[in-house]
């Protein structure tokens, strides 16, 4: 919360009192509900909009752009001829990106925030209006004064007084940044980029999403959210750039996912879940594909459980899973998978951390113990089994057993594959890793042969110019070199 406050008062601050006029006052004259055209684009586009950023604990601050020459000039934002001005969109009906507008015109939901949370978000706001008040550090085109403009005679309120405007200013700042606050509830986007998250002096690195910002983005809140998604987007500096993440016909629809991915958790709680952040009921393709399924949600191949006794795929429900063939009698309550998925998961952490204190030979020993346990009701395709067997191959690598860390990695590559599918950045990610272990390993034909196939997957979904993709280019380089 505290940091959709900051991000809310920052974006009110920069707009400035004549920018939330003019926004306000295209609201009263547009008509209800209407919104500017989304924008479109085929295989391989690129849409590019600038951003107010805050800073997350685990991030450094993401500044706002600045003014640009290639800024859409302003116009006199008057209603087009023969009919009302569209919000967020010029004169001509097309949508302002990058101006507070946008920003002005998202949908707060308010009525669909929980009482005790508008009041929240409310008392907290007006705060912080008024500790910028008493400071005097309100921004000169609120109205405001700083401390050194006020004569040495008069009392710090005769100057609040008078270097604030007056109470309307204080109270529209409060009231946008406040309809802020409520629209970042369901438009936040979270700003993202793959970090080391090894140890300093490890011998093998091993990277992570990170989470380094909170930011709004107009024409990105525009997409809507499918739980199988055919955009993949990316971030450098100040920009968010959305591509397209399979082939995309004339007149589809652009999806963005908002969190909640069918790859994930199934379909009743991505819908739960989606229901109380963003207010609606998905009612995708996957979401109506897997009710449609005997309204079980996800199929007892995709969550990769299978039966104790015979090895079959067991048959889930909103209770548990049975094995198909009658004469095994077999059962998993739910309460008892996620027993068993928490016990693996606490053999790989344990396991990582042996890794990251020097003992990676117990580690190995602690995975092998948990694949055992896991090949009893997991299928090879679980995520739990691409954890396991991506934390193994970090573990050999660390020993520097190259070959043996590159056939665990080709497990774990598997095994997201199946679950995210062909051509996912996440399926990128993982060959980026396994070309890395053919590379240090001196296999340069393994390697030679992975490289262009991560290259592929991660200029699709990150661009020509991340650091991975620039990495797999020297290391390409430097085999050819020696080939």
């Amino acid at each position: 919360a505290g940091v959709l406050a900051h991000l809310a008062l920052r974006v009110a601050l920069q707009a400035g009192l004549g920018e939330v006029q003019r926004a306000r006052g295209q609201s009263q004259s547009a008509p209800s509900g209407q919104l500017g055209d989304s924008e479109e684009c085929g295989q391989g586009a690129q849409i590019k909009c600038e951003t107010a950023a805050s800073k997350d604990k685990s991030g450094q601050d993401i500044l706002p752009p600045e003014e640009s020459s290639d800024k859409p000039e302003e116009s006199s934002h008057e209603p087009p001829s023969g009919g009302p001005l569209i919000p967020g969109c010029d004169p001509a009906g097309c949508y302002l990106g990058s101006s507070y507008l946008c920003v002005h015109h998202l949908l707060p939901h308010t009525h669909g925030h929980a009482p005790r949370l508008r009041f929240l978000c409310a008392v907290t706001l007006a705060t912080l209006c008024l500790k910028l008040q008493g400071s005097g550090a309100l921004a000169s085109k609120w109205g405001g004064v700083s401390q050194t403009d006020r004569s040495d005679g008069q009392s710090q309120g005769e100057a609040e007084d008078r270097g604030s405007g007056g109470s309307s200013e204080l109270s529209m700042l409060g009231a946008a940044a406040l309809r802020h606050v409520l629209q970042l509830r369901c438009n936040a986007q979270a700003v993202t980029a793959v970090r080391d998250a090894g140890v300093g002096g490890s011998a093998v690195q091993s990277s992570a999403e990170v989470r380094l910002a909170t930011a709004i983005f107009p024409s990105l809140s525009l997409l809507n959210h499918s739980c199988s998604h055919n955009t993949s987007i990316s971030f450098r500096s100040r920009r968010v750039t959305v591509r397209a993440a399979q082939p995309i016909r004339a007149g589809q629809e652009l999806l963005h996912c908002y969190g909640p991915h069918r790859s994930r958790m199934a379909v009743r709680e991505r819908q739960r879940l989606l229901q109380e952040q963003y207010f609606f009921l998905c009612q995708c393709a996957a979401c109506c594909q897997e009710l449609g399924s005997e309204g079980k949600g996800h199929g007892a191949e995709d969550l990769g459980v299978r039966c104790f006794q015979c090895g079959s795929p067991a048959k889930g429900s909103e209770e548990g899973y049975t094995c198909p063939q009658t004469s095994c009698h077999f059962t998993l309550s739910l309460t008892d998978l996620s027993s068993r998925l928490q016990a693996l998961s606490g053999h790989v952490e344990e396991a990582v951390r042996l890794i990251v204190t020097g003992r990676p030979e117990k580690a190995v020993k602690r995975l092998q113990s948990a694949i055992t346990q896991a090949d009893r009701f997991l299928s090879s395709t679980h995520p739990m089994q691409g954890e396991i067997a991506d934390t193994m191959a970090r573990a050999y690598a660390t020993m520097g057993c190259w070959g043996q860390a590159a056939a665990q990695l080709r497990r774990s590559v598997a095994t997201v594959r199946s679950q995210y599918g062909e051509d996912s950045v996440e399926v990128g990610q993982q060959l980026f890793k396994l070309a890395q272990l053919h590379f240090n390993g001196g296999e340069m034909q393994k390697a030679l042969t992975v490289i262009p196939k991560a290259r592929r997957l991660l200029v699709q979904h990150c661009g020509h110019r991340s650091e991975q993709v620039e990495e797999l280019k020297a290391m390409e380089d430097c085999l050819r070199g020696v080939l």
